[in-house]
């Protein structure tokens, strides 16, 4: 059975996107069910490519203990679902976070 691995990253749309602009810096948590750290990695940036996200900086990685798992955000994989994720292979968002960039002030 494969481990959860919960690995934040800062993305930007590939794409035009409605939910996603140009102007703001958006932060995702990625649940990647993988062997070791260095896979989930990989695995998470291999998703957030193919579903048209550029991965800007990954933030952190944490392994996840399932059997102990709450989830803090309302949109994260609950713990039956993380079960059910270390055998499907299954990967999950959770909440897309988006905060204005800091562009500078022209003068």
């Amino acid at each position: 059975m494969k481990n959860i691995y919960e690995v934040q990253a800062e993305v930007d749309p590939l794409l035009a996107s409605d939910k996603l602009s140009e102007t703001e810096t958006t932060f995702v948590s990625c649940y990647v069910p993988a062997d070791d750290l260095e896979s989930a990695i990989r695995l998470a940036r291999r998703q957030l490519e193919k579903d048209s996200y550029r991965v800007v900086e990954l933030e952190w990685v944490v392994k996840i203990d399932a059997d102990d798992w709450t989830p803090e955000d309302e949109s994260a994989p609950s713990k039956a679902d993380l079960k059910g994720m270390q055998t499907s292979g299954e990967i999950a968002y959770g909440t897309f976070y988006c905060y204005e960039k800091d562009l500078g002030t022209e003068q």
